[in-house]
């Protein structure tokens, strides 16, 4: 009765998180569409104006904010929890951000908010466990913000791992199974979308080396450009204007590359075949406008907006390669990218083998694995 009740109760709090999530996810899709609709040029200096100035009063408040997820997940390891109050401020912040057109994902300020939340679910549950007689007189103490937790102790019940395993496996499911029925219901931009179709064959994989010699040019400008960056000094308000006036500029020249990145991937479908010059050059600007916004207080996620330029990038690569199957080229070349640029690799075969055909699952693991194989030799050699 007792691992029953906590197990229908996890699966609520896991509901309840994934709906939060496609809450926020859907509020600024549609803030988003409404507010720059028609490419008005006055309207969207009005609207990043606004928001430079929510932005600056909210991270003068809470300079901290936008976490990240490694810093959230510090956070946890110290033991230091964020409060409902931070939670609130960390979405209302990355929402302001987003909706003003600043080059960065929502996806580490949604992984620190999920990663805090899931601390306060998790101790309550444990909560309910060891006190499951006192819970059933008082149900209403799993709802308290912050009485009737259990902080988590590695030495508890050490026979109950296993159960605590298929527990947590089993909650992950059902809040991802969760947002994607809300998303659809909700008609959000579903995550997987195929780019196009591929007949690879493994004598064209040489096209592998070529795309990780491409990924550390991009590397190397990367690691310049932030070293540069991180040389200018301004006052909160200085970084925020900065900001501002850089996503205005974009907005002006190529409004494609505002946001994340993740709505305009099908936008490549359409530029695909443009020059290769042009698409690499929407590349860069497009991995310039990133850095920008992060290092002058725009905080948010990278994935997206490096998952934009590695596909870009994989376009263009592929038009000057036109005897090398298309998406064979694009898939390798964006795995590489997203690897070398600062994802782990496994996670960026994940994201890219979203955008491509089934078929590609092969060559886009090798891709992630020649750059895993690369990392540790650097770091042998580092060691030695």
């Amino acid at each position: 009765m007792r691992v029953m009740t906590l197990w229908l109760v996890g699966l609520g709090f896991s509901a309840g998180l994934a709906a939060v999530t496609a809450l926020f996810l859907t509020v600024e899709n549609q803030l988003t569409a409404v507010l720059w609709a028609g490419n008005i040029w006055w309207r969207e200096l009005l609207v990043i104006a606004f928001g430079a100035g929510l932005l600056w009063l909210m991270r003068r408040r809470w300079p901290a904010l936008p976490a990240n997820a490694q810093s959230a997940m510090k956070r946890l390891k110290t033991g230091q929890l964020s409060t409902p109050r931070e939670l609130g401020a960390e979405l209302a912040i990355t929402m302001i951000i987003l909706v003003a057109g600043a080059g960065v994902g929502p996806e580490a300020a949604l992984t620190a908010a999920i990663v805090a939340a899931s601390v306060w679910v998790a101790d309550k549950l444990r909560y309910l466990y060891f006190n499951f007689a006192a819970w059933r007189r008082a149900p209403w103490r799993l709802l308290h913000p912050t009485a009737y937790l259990v902080p988590y102790d590695p030495e508890a019940l050490p026979e109950k791992r296993t159960l605590k395993h298929v527990m947590m496996a089993s909650l992950i499911i059902n809040g991802l199974v969760v947002a994607k029925f809300l998303l659809q219901q909700w008609h959000q931009p579903q995550l997987r979308m195929v780019l196009g179709t591929s007949a690879w064959n493994w004598q064209q994989l040489w096209v592998l080396a070529l795309a990780l010699g491409v990924a550390l040019l991009y590397q190397q400008l990367d690691c310049r450009l932030q070293t540069g960056l991180a040389k200018i000094k301004l006052p909160l308000w200085g970084q925020v204007a900065v900001g501002a006036g850089f996503i205005f500029l974009v907005a002006q020249v190529e409004p494609a590359l505002l946001f994340s990145g993740q709505h305009s991937v099908a936008w490549l479908l359409t530029m695909q075949h443009a020059a290769p010059w042009l698409l690499t050059l929407l590349a860069v600007l497009k991995l310039v406008f990133m850095r920008l916004c992060l290092n002058f207080g725009w905080r948010g996620g990278d994935l997206f907006p490096l998952l934009f330029v590695g596909l870009t990038q994989g376009f263009a690569l592929a038009a000057w390669l036109p005897q090398v199957d298309t998406m064979l080229t694009v898939a390798v070349t964006a795995t590489a990218m997203m690897a070398v640029l600062g994802h782990h690799p496994a996670l960026a075969a994940v994201m890219v083998a979203l955008f491509c055909p089934l078929t590609l699952l092969p060559a886009i693991a090798l891709a992630a694995a020649a750059v895993m194989l690369g990392q540790k030799m650097q770091q042998k050699r580092a060691t030695d």
